[in-house]
Order: structure tokens, then sequence, then C-alpha cells
């Protein structure tokens, strides 16, 4: 499925994103708003030049799944010991608990965002984030989704589920590892590798209301994605935010979350 792209693009970050005219910030929707209050950052000019697969309907580039028995390579390249890195999650609500790496881990940010004034962590940078007019759930997906445009000064994201505790010590470069020749990667599913399948199971575990997921997963059917065509486990996801190819499927899936919390797990 992987292919080799054109490589990480660097580039300057613009100035923020004025108001369209006659749209206030009362009459955007969600998605709208939260978008209107990040900083801007404007897709490198070096489009990818080959797409060798498509998730959920979007071409990706040098894209990967990841085994849970990888080992990580030796990081030799000085790019590799000095690119800027974070690792984030979300925790909205009260129903997770802040995981805290049982050791220390070097060369990484920790970054939380929450709503809950309560949460505090000596590893984790707490960031307190109010997204209106959306659940919880969806909070969760807006910052889950755009680590492009909450994090405009690092080069590469790892996200985590408030579900998931970091057992290995050399995460970062475990993800740069994937990173070198990979836009986005991810676990495979561990028990499907259909999204239509996923519909029926997320339906089934009531997830979110069985019409707004049957309504986004009918959007990909109608862009021609294909049954049994790979599925990724998302409560951990590496991504290497400078890139054209991940400004464009991130920028989707925040679009999409507007519609819909939770169409895959």
């Amino acid at each position: 499925m992987s292919k080799k792209g054109t490589g990480v693009v660097h580039h300057r970050r613009p100035p923020r994103q004025k108001a369209l005219p006659g749209k206030t910030a009362r009459h955007r929707n969600p998605l709208q708003r939260v978008q209107a209050a990040l900083p801007v950052r404007r897709k490198p000019e070096n489009p990818a030049r080959s797409y060798s697969g498509r998730l959920c309907g979007h071409p990706l580039t040098r894209s990967t799944t990841l085994r849970h028995n990888s080992t990580s390579k030796t990081m030799n390249e000085p790019w590799q010991m000095n690119s800027k890195i974070v690792v984030y999650t979300a925790l909205f609500g009260e129903y997770d608990d802040l995981k805290t790496p049982p050791e220390p881990i070097d060369g990484c940010d920790f970054v939380c965002f929450t709503n809950n004034r309560k949460l505090i962590s000596g590893t984790f940078d707490i960031r307190y984030l109010d997204l209106k007019g959306m659940d919880n759930t969806r909070r969760n997906r807006m910052v889950k989704l755009l680590p492009h445009r909450f994090f405009p000064d690092h080069e590469y994201s790892i996200y985590i589920d408030g579900s998931v505790s970091i057992k290995r010590t050399d995460i970062r470069d475990f993800a740069l590892s994937h990173l070198v020749k990979h836009n986005w990667a991810a676990f495979s599913h561990s028990s499907r590798n259909c999204i239509y399948e996923e519909l029926e199971a997320c339906i089934e575990r009531q997830k979110d209301d069985p019409v707004t997921m049957r309504r986004q997963i009918k959007h990909y059917r109608r862009m021609g994605h294909p049954e049994k065509y790979g599925l990724t486990e998302n409560t951990i996801f590496f991504a290497a935010i400078t890139s054209p190819t991940s400004f464009d499927f991130l920028n989707s899936g925040g679009r999409s979350c507007n519609g819909t919390a939770n169409a895959t797990s």
C-alpha cells in the first residue's frame, strides 16, 4: 500500500485567517468556530506526487499500518534528533483519568486538552478548552483530528486516547521510525478490516445516532470506498503534520467530525 512520496515540507506560519464577510462568530457552525479560533496553517505548496491508496475515499500517499510487535530503528539523522514532536490527548468530561507514563520520556512535549478544571498533571501541559455547541465526544474528535491546527510549531504528533497508557520510553523513536517513510500511521484494527462492518458494530454498541453514522458511511460509499479495504484502530496514531497529504487528510477528518462523532472506532 505504501509508496515513497516527496518528504516533509517546511513552511512559514501565515497570519490568522479573517472571518468571511457576513459570517460572524454567532453564525458559524461548531467546526467553523473552532477553526477560526486556531492559528491558520496553510498547506505546503509542494503537492504529493504519487497516490497509492485511499482511506475513507481520501487519497493517501506514504501511509501505513503498524504492527504491535514493531521495533523502532536507531535515530541517526540530525533532523530526526532535532524534530519537534508532541504527544497529545483530549479528555472532555470527567469519565477518563489522565494516565502518566511510568518513566520519564525525553524529546517530546506532552499536552492534554480538557474542560475539566480538576485535572492536573506533572507530565502533561494541561490546556483548558471549552468548545461550545458540541458534546464531549465531538470535542475529543475535533482535537484528535486537527493536530496540525493545535500545534503549528511542531512537525510530528502522537495522539493517544484517554484509555491508553504509554509503556515504552522510546515512543518518540518508535513514531519517527515510521514517519520517516510515511505521513500517517496507526495500528490495524484487531477484529475488523471493513468500514461497513464497523458501521454495524458501532450501531450495535450505540456509539452514536444510527442515522448520522449511516449518512457518513453512505458518503464514503458514494466516493467509491471498497469493502474490506482495511481498518485502523485509532486509539493511537502518528502524523507528520507538516506533510501536504496530512493536511488534506486531517482537514477532511475534521469536517467529518462535524457530521458524526465516531463512525469508526
